[in-house]
């Protein structure tokens, strides 16, 4: 609950700072990233919104997001890859805490952030928008009830 309100506190106040230094501004964007890797959904979900409002209305670090964003739809595309090629096979199993916090963030931080602006993807004409769209609607059809849960939480984050 305490990182939860900090990171609410933060999301107010730092865009309304003048001139805030680039190193606290660099230190704050990496402690929020290491909370988002390592805290469950409620943490999660709220430093991905101060992540956001910093990212957004100050540094405009957009490479730091991407690669965030990069990790977890990559370890997605490659969780479904190995599912499509063997439905049976327990790598889902095997990773599925891993698919679980991977379906919520990419959907917090599409809700955040839109990764079809040229500031992420630069002059690529692929819409990340659809792309995780159809990645998440697969998990939907999973058939364990609690990635079908979370694919459709992740959704309701993004759309």
């Amino acid at each position: 609950m305490v990182i939860c309100n900090v990171a609410k506190i933060l999301e107010l106040v730092v865009p309304l700072m003048e001139h805030p230094s680039e190193t606290f501004l660099a230190t704050i964007e990496e402690d929020l990233m290491k909370l988002i890797i390592k805290y469950g959904m409620a943490v999660v979900q709220h430093c991905v919104s101060c992540l956001g409002a910093v990212v957004n209305k100050v540094t405009q670090n957009y490479k730091f997001v991407w690669a965030c964003f990069n990790r977890y739809y990559g370890a997605l595309l490659k969780l479904k890859s190995q599912h499509q090629e063997d439905p049976n096979s327990t790598v889902l199993t095997a990773n599925k805490p891993a698919l679980l916090r991977s379906l919520f963030t990419v959907g917090a931080l599409c809700r955040h952030f839109d990764f079809d602006q040229e500031d992420f993807k630069g002059n690529s004409k692929v819409n990340i928008k659809d792309k995780v769209l159809e990645l998440l609607m697969y998990f939907t059809k999973h058939s364990d009830e609690e990635v079908q849960t979370k694919a459709i939480i992740g959704l309701g984050k993004k759309y």
